[in-house]
């Protein structure tokens, strides 16, 4: 099987997974990014799933013509609990974020300080950003992707046993220290489209207005840096 390159988006999850582990990509799809893990020899063995049987159908023809079967098993599931003791590090990518955190949810094994997550939500970010904090998770480290007209967040995330509450900034922008500025405003853009929204539908927004202020003060920053 001739490789294929992976999207933007699903490079930048493959960069955020750590050497040598075995690996559970839950939703695989067409299982290019468990190949590519293999063939680079960044995972020693890996498991990709999937809820559908169709989907889990294409990722099984993928894996036989790279001949990759004796090292990416498999599984049909909607889950994690079935990896509980065969994978410490997990990619959960492509689904929206409340999806992506029930999913977490259901697996308490995941609270192990030497398990790492790459998550990339499509969705409901900052509600996934909020839920990892209040269950005791921390995002290490975040990426901003550009690709097909669409800004998309690829996350590291560890168990660290301390809950934390982030401020409506926080949850809204994530980890700015060293995001790309272009990309940066695309998000905050974006951020202030749905806050006006939300202001018109409400006769109390304080917190949105407030948050709606921080966001423009940013914005401003970011231009006079141009």
């Amino acid at each position: 099987m001739k490789e294929k390159t992976l999207s933007k988006r699903l490079q930048a999850v493959f960069e955020f997974v750590r050497e040598g582990r075995i690996v559970a990509d839950i939703g695989t799809d067409h299982a290019y990014l468990p190949i590519a893990l293999i063939r680079a020899g960044k995972a020693s063995r890996l498991y990709a799933s999937d809820i559908g049987k169709g989907p889990l159908k294409r990722a099984e023809e993928n894996i036989k013509k790279a001949g990759l079967e004796d090292k990416i098993e498999t599984v049909l599931t909607d889950g994690l609990e079935y990896f509980e003791r065969l994978a410490d590090e997990f990619i959960i990518a492509g689904m929206g974020g409340e999806l992506i955190f029930d999913i977490i949810s259901r697996a308490p094994f995941l609270k192990n300080k030497d398990t790492h997550l790459v998550l990339q939500p499509m969705t409901k970010i900052p509600e996934l950003r909020k839920s990892l904090f209040e269950s005791g998770f921390e995002i290490k480290e975040e990426k901003l992707i550009f690709e097909d007209s669409k800004v998309y967040t690829v996350m590291s995330v560890y168990y660290a046993g301390e809950k934390r509450t982030l401020s409506d900034l926080e949850l809204t922008l994530g980890d700015i220290k060293n995001a790309d500025r272009e990309l940066l405003l695309k998000v905050i853009n974006l951020s202030l489209y749905d806050l006006e929204n939300k202001i018109k539908g409400k006769k109390d927004a304080i917190r949105e207005k407030e948050l709606k202020n921080s966001l423009l003060e940013i914005k401003e920053k970011l231009y006079e840096n141009i």
